[in-house]
C-alpha cells in the first residue's frame, strides 16, 4: 500500500513540477513579446551604425550606404558618391539588419530630430537635393524651415531666376548635398 501511495504522490508532485515549468516558460516567452514590442526601427539601426545597408523608401526606391548617424526620427547613410540624411517616417524597409537593437535614451546624438537636421542645412546654405515620395527630386537650398515644411530656394546658376518652393516635410523622402 505505501508503494501505491507514494506513486500517487511522486506523479502528482511530478504534473505539479511540469505544470510549473509550463508556466514559468509561457511567462518567459511573454516578457520576450512584450520586450520585443517596445524595440523601435531607431533601436534596431543604432545596433548597425557603420555597417553597410539598403533601405527601401517611399518613393519606390532604394538608396544604399554605410549608416553613419542616427538621431531619434532619421538616419545618414554615406553612399558610393553622396551623403543622404532622411526622416526614418520614409523608410520602408531595410536589408542587412540583423536582429540586435540598442535603445537610445540618454544618447546626445538620438535627441536630435529630423527639423534639427533641416535647420542646420538651411543655417550652412549648403546645395541639395531634395527627393520626394512622389519620385520628383528637387536642387536648391533650404531657405527655412517651418513647422511642417520647409522653403526651398531653387535654380541655382547666377543666371537663372530663383524661385522659391515650399514643401510639405512629410513629402520628403531623402536628401543630399549636391555638386555645384
Amino acid at each position: 500500500m505505501t508503494s501505491r501511495w507514494d506513486d500517487l504522490f511522486a506523479d502528482l508532485e511530478g504534473q505539479l513540477a511540469a505544470h510549473r515549468r509550463a508556466e514559468l516558460e509561457d511567462e518567459v516567452a511573454e516578457r520576450v513579446r512584450i520586450e520585443r514590442a517596445r524595440i523601435g526601427l531607431a533601436d534596431r539601426l543604432a545596433a548597425h551604425l557603420d555597417r553597410r545597408l539598403t533601405l527601401r523608401t517611399a518613393d519606390g526606391g532604394t538608396v544604399t550606404g554605410d549608416l553613419r548617424e542616427l538621431g531619434s526620427d532619421w538616419a545618414r547613410l554615406e553612399a558610393e558618391r553622396a551623403h543622404l540624411v532622411l526622416p526614418l517616417a520614409a523608410v520602408h524597409g531595410v536589408l542587412g539588419l540583423g536582429p540586435r537593437s540598442r535603445p537610445g535614451e540618454g544618447d546626445v546624438r538620438r535627441r536630435i530630430t529630423w527639423g534639427t537636421v533641416l535647420r542646420g542645412l538651411s543655417r550652412d546654405r549648403l546645395p541639395v537635393r531634395v527627393a520626394l515620395v512622389t519620385g520628383h527630386v528637387l536642387e536648391g537650398r533650404v531657405e527655412r524651415v517651418l513647422a511642417d515644411h520647409l522653403d526651398l530656394v531653387v535654380g541655382h546658376e547666377a543666371r537663372e531666376a530663383l524661385a522659391v518652393e515650399s514643401v510639405v516635410l512629410s513629402a520628403v523622402c531623402w536628401i543630399s548635398g549636391r555638386e555645384e
